[in-house]
């Protein structure tokens, strides 16, 4: 697929002679329409030369001026690039949706022996030996061609275009994709994939689980906010965490228990969730009690990360338009011979906000991804800079600068997700920002908000200066809380203190 195609509703050679010039070809099904005059029915982006055209995706370029045509077309081409990825994206998480709506079932003489020998000495996908492996395994017995790409080597010189469909290798992880050149999937090969990826995930699974120690089991469970066990038949309590001691239950009280059953512990109701376990060989059971708190806290209004990334995504997508179109508009003005230097300037001033607007839509995008945990090797020193770039505009407008001093006296523990910590950052700053301009408010001699950002090991601090009580504010945040849950954070401090920890042990 080329995204370097367009129609033509002009009788003018010239004009068709350059688009072919710039690598483009002309065919019915294109996303770039060139005409006299809008067509309200076109789908994609039109160039025209009727200036009471008012599309979004419509520009208009009178008597399609030659020096304006090959910056405009570089524009259209990256924003139809995107918009062809995010709807690859999009079509990706509905594919892997199917696979638990609907019965999958496989028709003829499945190899049911071949497949389950190759599982048994199949390893992790990530290595480059045994992706090779399952190439060339689903081609022999299945006749089934794909590719596996991560999604660096995807985007990368526009990859992704070559392929119809791509699914993701782990439920949870969008770092590597199955890529298909066909559309439609049988019944048989989603079947296949289905089992592929629950395979790789019970596989990464069970390394996980098995490098931890009791010891860390211990801090798991004591992270927990409701009480629980692991009890042998015989009574003997294996595991249970802080509140769980607090209950004052014994092992064998535990064993006398039903599932469902509501129990009264120190003037306080509880449900006893009970399952029954076998580890390695043995017998065990499992208890969580749930408390009428925890019930009422769990039935309240919550988003997940999925639909946070479907409804950012969303507004990620409805604003590319426009702000291609913006950028687009001021391109051609800057072009133009005759501008003062006041003009210049106006547009020089809105070509910096819109790029501020763009690199504002790239955090939002940045939700939508398969899997917003995925970490990434930006470092947290850029996350603060791109957080305080979100800002600058209202630092302009207050004349109220923010400035910071990183100090890294250890790398932090573990990467994070840059869109998801950038926006952390945001959320921080632009309350600190907010609480400096009420204080610029009572004395115009104010006019700097310093900032101390000291990384060493699982905490990040931020010092603010002068003195804030911002703490008791962003303590509030609803939407700083669950995006710091999402990355097994926790926030602490007391006001102009700040510490974000992680959760997450290595």
């Amino acid at each position: 697929m080329s995204l370097k195609s367009f129609q033509s509703n002009l009788d003018c050679r010239e004009v068709n002679g350059l688009m072919i010039n710039n690598g483009w070809r002309e065919c019915d099904d294109s996303d770039l329409l060139l005409s006299r005059r809008e067509d309200p029915r076109f789908g994609g982006w039109q160039i025209v030369t009727d200036l009471s055209a008012t599309g979004e995706r419509t520009i208009i370029i009178p008597e399609f001026s030659f020096k304006y045509i090959p910056n405009v077309l570089r524009l259209i081409e990256e924003s139809v690039a995107t918009e062809k990825w995010l709807q690859l994206c999009e079509g990706e998480k509905e594919l892997f949706n199917s696979f638990f709506k609907t019965k999958l079932s496989s028709y003829g003489d499945f190899p049911l022996n071949d497949f389950l020998a190759f599982l048994a000495s199949w390893g992790d996908i990530s290595i480059v030996q045994e992706r090779e492996r399952l190439i060339h395994f689903l081609y022999d017995h299945f006749d089934i061609e794909i590719t596996l790409c991560s999604e660096e080597e995807l985007q990368k010189g526009n990859e992704f275009l070559n392929y119809k469909s791509i699914l993701r290798t782990h439920s949870k992880d969008s770092s590597l994709f199955f890529c298909f050149r066909e559309e439609v999937l049988e019944e048989e090969v989603k079947l296949l994939l289905g089992l592929l990826i629950i395979y790789q995930d019970q596989k990464r699974e069970k390394y996980t689980l098995e490098k931890y120690s009791k010891s860390d089991w211990e801090i798991i469970l004591n992270s927990l906010s409701f009480s629980t066990c692991l009890v042998s038949p015989r009574g003997e309590l294996v595991i249970h965490n802080s509140h769980f001691s607090s209950l004052g239950l014994y092992a064998s009280d535990c064993l006398k228990l039903e599932n469902n059953e509501t129990i009264e512990c120190n003037e306080k109701f509880f449900k006893v969730l009970k399952t029954p376990l076998r580890i390695k060989g043995r017998d065990y059971i499992s208890y969580i009690f749930i408390s009428d708190e925890s019930q009422t806290r769990e039935g309240g209004l919550t988003i997940s990360s999925e639909e946070l990334g479907i409804i950012s995504g969303s507004i990620a997508h409805e604003l590319n338009n426009p702000i291609a179109g913006i950028l687009a508009a001021l391109t051609l003005l800057k072009l133009e011979d005759d501008l003062g230097e006041e003009s210049e300037n106006l547009i020089s001033d809105m070509e910096t906000g819109a790029k501020r607007c763009k690199k504002l839509i790239e955090v939002f995008l940045g939700f939508s991804k398969l899997d917003p945990t995925n970490s990434q090797n930006d470092t947290l020193e850029s996350s603060v800079e791109q957080s305080l770039q979100l800002l600058r505009s209202r630092m302009v407008e207050s004349n109220l600068k923010m400035v910071f001093d990183y100090n890294k006296k250890r790398p932090f523990a573990r990467n994070l997700n840059n869109s998801i910590s950038s926006m952390i950052f945001y959320l921080i700053l632009s309350e600190a920002f907010t609480l400096g301009h009420h204080q610029k408010l009572l004395s115009s001699e104010f006019d700097q908000i310093r900032i101390e950002i000291i990384e060493e090991g699982s905490d990040i601090q931020l010092h603010f200066h002068p003195y804030m009580k911002l703490f008791d504010v962003i303590a509030k945040s609803k939407l700083l809380l669950h995006l710091m849950s999402l990355l097994e954070l926790e926030l602490e401090g007391k006001e102009n203190k700040i510490i974000i920890r992680s959760l997450k042990k290595l």
